[in-house]
């Protein structure tokens, strides 16, 4: 296979510097640029990726790679590391398994998704970048994501703080380039960005800069598919309470009252929150601080739109108004009661701990066979690094509160290959705040793109 000329570049700019942001717009091929870009004399090349892409590297490998590299996946721990140029492990793995990992020396260490070690207090990120941690054991360091900042600059911090961009401290970094206020209905309180500072503009891209490189895809591509977006709103269905381990003990107990107070407080949590917070990023990070204070209300708001998903999406492939169906969402029993209501249409799913030869063989089924008619997977988990072309419809059945995680998951569709113009629809229950939720997700989605695109 051939790279395509923007491709080129991305690998030869890679091997340019030791640090390297490489943040093309998703569905580009950054894994092929970084596969190539691998030099020819590289012994020991490591991948930490998102755990349900493991495979898919093994394929980009074989693709890509030299017939000479030989690579394996880690799932679990073992004496000594395999003799093997390329070494492919998960995020998680890499938390548990920093020694074993930093026995070795790598010529090459590829953060995939790298994104997900914006956090300063997870143990991935201590295992990557902490004072023993495994870029310390490493020549060049290239990070790779389509979505840099999930939220805001200070989601960058740490790959900027670590690859020498900015000497500044974060809580420093905060003060200096970012807008927000003080959460107080925590504890303890905590400063929540909600922007970055427009005066700040400049400094923040001439820092960012020297490391990144990022390309869209309507910037390399001659014809690029469109995306449009539209909202779907549902009458609530029914839930069968018995069906899911959150609900049964309600249902066992006779505690079917208790069920209904707890809906109703977090309903009114979440309408203060709304209420309280005049900017509508505001909202969102208030959203994200009290998620575990309306999991109920959230879990049980997307049990009621799987039945009437069903009969559209039902209503849909039976008249033939598409071939083929993407839909994501967020809890496992959203997902298995899709799957189970659709299973006329042979459908695969992917959620977490789905074992990844399985994801595998799923998204082959559904890129590949004309009977596996209807994908559906949770946001996080199948909304990274794999291509789902096949179909140009997504329904976004529930969405989480990270916007770049939803147009990650958009992006599986919207990827090279595709050649129809991408609908992305996203379901909201009618006489809820469900809709006004999603109109502020996609605002927020388009501040990022401010600093990056």
């Amino acid at each position: 296979m051939k790279l395509f000329p923007y491709q080129e570049i991305g690998r030869d700019w890679l091997l340019k510097e030791r640090f390297r942001l490489l943040a093309d717009g998703m569905g580009l091929g950054k894994s092929a640029q970084a596969i190539t870009a691998i030099p020819a004399n590289a012994k020991n090349v490591l991948i930490i990726c998102p755990a349900v892409v493991r495979s898919n590297w093994l394929n980009e490998i074989r693709m890509w790679g030299d017939d000479k590299l030989t690579a394996q996946v880690l799932y679990k721990k073992q004496r000594g590391l395999p003799e093997v140029n390329v070494v492919i492990v998960s995020y998680d793995f890499a938390a548990m398994h920093t020694e074993l990992l930093t026995t070795r020396y790598w010529d090459v260490l590829v953060l995939d998704e790298a994104h997900m070690l914006k956090s300063l207090d997870a143990k991935r990120a201590r295992a990557v970048f902490g004072k023993n941690g495994i870029c310390r054991h490493a020549n060049f360091i290239w990070a790779l994501t389509g979505t840099p900042a999930p939220n805001y600059i200070n989601d960058l911090w740490i790959l900027l703080y670590s690859f020498g961009a900015t000497t500044l401290l974060y809580d420093q970094f905060v003060d200096y380039y970012c807008t927000g206020y003080l959460f107080t209905k925590c504890f303890p309180s905590r400063f929540v960005v909600t922007g970055h500072k427009p005066e700040r503009m400049k400094e923040i891209k001439a820092m960012i800069d020297p490391i990144m490189l990022r390309r869209q895809m309507e910037q390399v591509l001659d014809e690029v598919p469109t995306i449009s977006f539209h909202d779907v709103v549902v009458d609530a269905g029914e839930i069968d309470l018995n069906a899911d381990d959150k609900f049964m003990e309600y249902v066992r107990e006779g505690r079917l009252g208790d069920l209904d107070v707890k809906l109703e407080l977090e309903r009114k949590l979440l309408q203060q929150i709304l209420d309280g917070n005049g900017a509508s990023t505001n909202i969102i990070e208030a959203l994200k601080m009290v998620a575990k204070g309306i999991a109920t209300l959230h879990r049980y708001s997307g049990l009621q739109k799987v039945q009437p998903v069903v009969e559209l999406v039902n209503q849909e492939l039976e008249s033939g108004a598409y071939e083929k169906i993407v839909i994501f969402a967020v809890h496992r029993n959203v997902v298995e009661g899709l799957r189970q209501q659709l299973s006329q249409w042979n459908p695969v799913t992917v959620y977490g701990g789905t074992d990844p030869k399985k994801v595998e063989k799923r998204i082959a089924s559904f890129q590949n066979d004309k009977r596996t008619r209807v994908f559906i997977g949770n946001i996080q988990s199948a909304g990274t690094g794999i291509t789902l072309t096949a179909s140009s419809e997504i329904l976004m059945v529930e969405t989480n509160y990270v916007p770049a995680d939803i147009m990650q998951a958009i992006h599986r569709v919207r990827r090279i290959g595709q050649t129809k113009h991408v609908r992305a629809r996203i379901v909201s229950l009618s006489n809820s705040i469900d809709q006004k939720i999603n109109e502020i997700v996609r605002k927020k989605a388009a501040e990022l793109s401010e600093i990056f695109d």
